[in-house]
């Protein structure tokens, strides 16, 4: 650990990133080191009908993200190591004076390394019908991701605007029985926004998504010999478990939601926006291709919503302000005999507030500090398991901006975290193995606290007619409580983004 900073501190003096503006670009930050410009609609709360750009950012865009998190702090059904690896084109560009283009284009490579049991992608969803085999090993998926991003000032003070995802993927554990599954993922966004006046903005968005996965299991050629046990979750405890070679699951998904958005700005001084969206979600899983069975239904509600403050007191001091929550209400039943299997209330609120100072153009320095809580509660009546628990986190952030010159400047940051548990309740009656030596675990962790410490570096370099290039490298070690069930263990995360960033339009 002490190396890593050793060696990150050395590399920022040497590297790349603004220290007063960030153009869409991560720095490590929430509140403060932000693009004052960015404090809007369209990047909080998201209309897409606020999509607007000058035109010294109509850029060709370049990245790749590669995320690394490995280690045994985790749940049962959680991989040991995930990793992603990403490559993504994207643009922007003006059609008229009032239509905005922007759109990207991405490959995705996603390897869960020494997975158990479960083989369904969305498995962290609060879905209880999970699925898998009795089997450990690599999974794989291969996928790729569109987007476009549509705008339009149809009157002086009115605009439309669309956003459309649209993502195919495969996935194959690469152990016996290789089951391999596809997906399907669409996503649609629409939104209105009037200029109630100059300072004042008020919008409507809405979605539309809609997903599918299909899981098949067959008989794998190189492995005859070997008995393919398949699983059904509808709960932590008792699955059915079936000894056959061949199985089909069908999982379709369809949610919608609408809400508003708003916005209030007093340049520049004060910059204020915030969101709030209402929708529904529900997931119909069916079994066997000749003739799909009703599995299970799954149906969550959920509320969202957010606002957030920038202000700049005078040259040299900026105050930032995020409050976020959101709230899930889902039940789970099974549809053959209308049986109410599992109900879960989730509520999570996070505020963030930050100061940042400027010692002159050069020189800038941040801190912020926040909380979040959390309260599940989950009673899951197949199983005969109830469980009850909140969390808090607390977290702070410090952080130094340098401008080494007029084409270099970078940002460092250090945050460390601290997750308490004040109270939790966990009953059951008689489980059996399944339970007891294994997804016993899923629970245990949810109650398990944590520290962590948080490395960060942002950077920028501009040499000029070549183009921009950005990097942002993030380090993260999460440690467990002295004296849990996970004491000794540790989880640790890398994260990489290299952009580059020119002129061809």
């Amino acid at each position: 650990m002490k190396k890593f900073l050793i060696i990150l501190f050395i590399s920022s003096i040497g590297s790349v990133l603004q220290a007063q503006v960030f153009t869409e670009f991560k720095t490590g930050f929430k509140t403060v080191f932000i693009n004052p410009a960015e404090v809007n609609s369209y990047y909080f709360g998201f209309n897409p009908a606020l999509l607007d750009f000058n035109a010294e950012d109509e850029l060709l865009v370049l990245s790749t993200d590669v995320n690394i998190d490995d280690g045994k702090f985790k749940r049962f059904i959680d991989p040991v190591s995930n990793r992603l690896y990403q490559l993504t084109a994207s643009g922007k560009k003006a059609i008229d004076s009032s239509q905005r283009f922007k759109g990207s284009f991405s490959f995705q490579r996603y390897e869960r390394k020494d997975w158990t049991w479960v083989f369904t992608r969305d498995y962290q969803t609060g879905n209880p019908f999970l699925i898998g085999d009795s089997t450990s090993g690599d999974s794989r998926i291969n996928g790729i991701r569109m987007n476009a991003e549509y705008s339009n000032k149809l009157f002086k003070d009115f605009s439309v605007g669309l956003s459309l995802d649209y993502s195919v993927d495969e996935m194959l554990k690469e152990v016996s029985p290789r089951p391999t599954s596809e997906h399907r993922d669409f996503h649609l966004r629409i939104g209105l926004n009037y200029s109630v006046a100059k300072e004042i903005n008020l919008g409507l968005i809405t979605d539309v998504y809609d997903k599918n996965e299909e899981i098949n299991y067959r008989e794998d050629e190189g492995s005859i010999t070997e008995e393919t046990i398949i699983l059904k979750f509808k709960g932590y405890d008792f699955p059915n478990v079936f000894r056959k070679k061949s199985e089909t699951r069908y999982t379709y998904l369809n949610g919608y939601s609408g809400g508003i958005t708003f916005s209030y700005n007093i340049p520049p001084t004060v910059s204020t926006v915030g969101y709030f969206i209402s929708g529904f979600d529900k997931t119909n899983i069916k079994d066997d291709a000749i003739d799909p069975r009703a599995e299970g239904f799954w149906l969550n509600n959920y509320l969202e919503g957010g606002i957030q403050i920038s202000a700049l007191l005078d040259e040299q001091i900026q105050l930032g302000l995020i409050y976020n929550f959101h709230s899930d209400n889902g039940w789970a039943k099974y549809p053959l005999y209308n049986v109410l299997y599992y109900e879960r209330k989730l509520n999570l609120h996070s505020v963030s507030a930050g100061l940042q100072y400027s010692f002159d153009r050069k020189l800038s320095a941040g801190m912020e500090g926040g909380l979040n809580l959390i309260a599940n509660d989950e009673q899951d009546h197949y199983s005969t398991i109830n469980n009850d628990n909140s969390s808090n986190v607390y977290y702070v952030r410090a952080g130094l901006g340098v401008e080494w010159s007029d084409e270099i400047s970078s940002i460092i940051s250090y945050g460390f975290y601290n997750k308490t548990i004040p109270e939790y309740s966990l009953t059951s009656s008689e489980q059996s193995g399944y339970f007891t030596q294994y997804r016993n675990n899923d629970l245990i962790y949810l109650h398990t606290g944590f520290k962590r410490h948080d490395v960060s570096l942002a950077a920028k370099l501009s040499p000029g007619f070549v183009g921009i290039f950005y990097i942002h490298l993030n380090y993260v070690s999460t440690i467990p409580e002295g004296g849990s069930d996970f004491y000794g263990e540790v989880r640790n995360e890398f994260n990489s983004t290299l952009e580059y960033r020119v002129k061809v339009f």
